[in-house]
């Protein structure tokens, strides 16, 4: 899968219009790319992703915390959190570096 020429890769960070569960609206939110681009990727034209939030007011057992905020682009202390989206033919609105460190 691309946006604006970018193929997407496993732990790119990316932004996306993710809905809200009480409204019919989205927000732009960061999240991590966890499919393989040419397994899943490319061949499915779809992303598996990771929500990106500072989860300021909750933690949940899976967070995963960022430890390099410059490298991944993100303005303050964040996690990555398994939450489960399934939305058809969901585009990234825009493509940030990699994550560091990623393995």
């Amino acid at each position: 899968m691309s946006f604006d020429g970018s193929v997407f890769e496993a732990f790119d960070i990316v932004v996306v219009p993710f809905p809200f569960t009480e409204r019919a609206t989205t927000k732009r939110r960061p999240a991590l790319v966890l499919s393989d681009r040419g397994a899943f990727n490319e061949r499915i034209d779809q992303l598996v992703l990771a929500m990106i939030t500072s989860a300021k007011h909750s933690d949940w057992p899976l967070d995963v915390r960022i430890e390099n905020l410059d490298s991944a682009g993100l303005p303050s202390p964040s996690v990555v959190r398994m939450k489960l989206l399934a939305r058809p033919r969901l585009r990234p609105t825009s493509h940030d570096p990699a994550l560091v460190n990623r393995r």
